[in-house]
């Protein structure tokens, strides 16, 4: 039944999904590759014309290390039980640390898609970056549906989403084992098949080249074959019911200091490229 209702959603929108017009420091954040720790950030839409209902995201992109499944519970808990698809974005780290991260999305019900995102004005990660949200805790963003990569360690957590996208040219790469213990491996194979997910797709084999999301979809490691804007496009607010990751901006979400002298009326001005 899952399955079909967004499948639905998914032709429901296929005319609409689009990256939209990247440029300006947009483009130039995009480009860097981030390898420092896996950081956690709440992202509201900067596209064109979705105020003043956009959809939401987490971007959870860098190096998968021990401790990320820690950052990440806590992460949550500062959601207030908001429930937002994650777009990921990693190539490699720590295996065990993945496998855990891709728990946490299963047992909270959450949605996973290879994507990166482009950030207005810097990147989390970079020093001084400071959110764009006037409540200070949320970041203006884009998706780069063909820019996301989902390699070795990676898949094991793109594995633990409910709903789990890569699109139609992915860049998704089974890991090569570096001769690890048999009880590891048959750890790891336990995992994929609790997941649902056929563990053959890891087979060393494949490794060196793109998974085709044909077999992908065959072995369960992704669920559809749309790519993140089935998630995160502003067509998923504009149809009745929204998206449950959509979320209206208004006056309450603004602090005090921004209201004073407004004479109650307030509104976020869309988020646009820098020139």
């Amino acid at each position: 039944m899952m399955g079909q209702v967004w499948q639905r959603r998914g032709s429901l929108f296929l005319g609409m999904l689009g990256l939209g017009v990247l440029f300006g420091s947009w483009e130039a954040s995009a480009q860097v590759v981030d390898e420092k720790p896996m950081r956690f950030v709440a992202v509201r839409s900067g596209e064109s014309g979705c105020e003043p209902t956009c959809p939401e995201w987490i971007s959870a992109e860098g190096r998968i290390d021990e401790d990320a499944p820690v950052r990440f519970k806590k992460f949550l808990k500062g959601g207030k039980g908001r429930n937002l698809p994650v777009l990921l974005s990693a190539q490699r780290g720590d295996m065990s640390a993945a496998m855990a991260l891709g728990r946490l999305l299963r047992r909270n019900g959450m949605s996973v898609a290879v994507s990166r995102t482009a950030f207005k004005d810097c990147r989390p990660s970079e020093p001084g970056c400071k959110p764009n949200d006037p409540t200070g805790s949320r970041y203006i963003g884009v998706a780069l549906v063909s820019g996301g990569r989902c390699e070795k360690e990676c898949l094991a957590i793109l594995a633990g989403g409910v709903v789990r996208l890569a699109g139609e040219r992915p860049r998704v790469g089974p890991f090569e084992f570096a001769k690890p213990a048999k009880d590891f491996e048959r750890r790891i194979g336990s995992y994929f098949r609790e997941m649902g997910v056929d563990p053959t797709i890891l087979d060393p084999g494949k490794a060196g080249r793109p998974l085709d999301v044909s077999e992908m979809q065959a072995a369960g490691l992704v669920t559809l074959s749309f790519d993140a804007n089935l998630l995160i496009a502003p067509g998923v607010c504009k149809v009745s019911p929204a998206a449950d990751n959509c979320r209206v901006f208004t006056t309450m979400d603004l602090p005090a200091s921004t209201l004073q002298g407004s004479h109650g009326v307030a509104t976020e001005r869309a988020a646009s490229p820098s020139k």
